[in-house]
């Protein structure tokens, strides 16, 4: 009974001890913008910007890639920043937007890159894991920020953070979202996140 006993504790102690530390949190990184350069296959590409010191990023259009369901502006990460540069990953085409602002946020060696796009409102920001040279998808969140009429940017709201190996989305104020059946709803913070390992799912409460 008292070896059960000192187990149970030894056991309470390591959970409290592995919850004692904060999650870890993905800041805003510094942008760090380069000289524009050409890349093979793009065309008019520019927020041209460094990501680490073997990964640059910018945004340019690719009409080869394009399909009827797939095009418009894409984030094209390269390995260097000279003129003739090959993309080693491309994302998906943004659609009809009129353009779309990056944004890198980053822990350790760890990277997100974040694309909001704007058409006529803020429609919501695309979320790309750096990992082994490719973008690799987590998802759209389809909101923007404050209330319906605001119509603001999602960016300065969204706080990225690691727990338990997902990658978890909050927001640190009032968010609107489109429901199935159109109609324009405003959430508190505490009702809606985002959480994924592959694939950020939607969480409303």
């Amino acid at each position: 009974m008292l070896h059960k006993l000192c187990c149970l504790i030894s056991l309470m102690l390591l959970f409290v001890a592995g919850h004692s530390q904060a999650d870890p949190f993905y800041h805003q990184m510094k942008n760090s913008p380069v000289p524009a350069y050409t890349i093979k296959g793009m065309k008019n590409c520019q927020q041209h910007m460094k990501v680490t010191d073997h990964h640059y990023i910018a945004v340019c259009r690719a009409a080869m890639l394009d399909t009827d369901i797939n095009y418009g502006w894409r984030a094209v990460l390269t390995s260097d920043a000279v003129d003739g540069t090959s993309p080693v990953s491309v994302s998906d085409g943004f659609g009809d937007v009129y353009q779309v602002a990056l944004q890198l946020r980053g822990y350790d060696s760890k990277v997100l890159l974040l694309v909001e796009s704007v058409t006529e409102y803020f429609d919501g920001v695309a979320v790309y894991k750096l990992d082994q040279s490719q973008l690799h998808d987590m998802g759209y969140i389809a909101l923007s920020a404050g209330p319906a009429e605001a119509d603001e940017s999602l960016l300065p709201l969204m706080r990225i953070m690691e727990k338990g190996g997902a990658l978890v989305v909050n927001f640190s104020g009032p968010v609107t979202y489109v429901n199935d059946k159109g109609v324009a709803l405003t959430l508190r913070p505490e009702q809606i996140k985002y959480v994924g390992i592959d694939r950020l799912i939607k969480q409303v409460r």
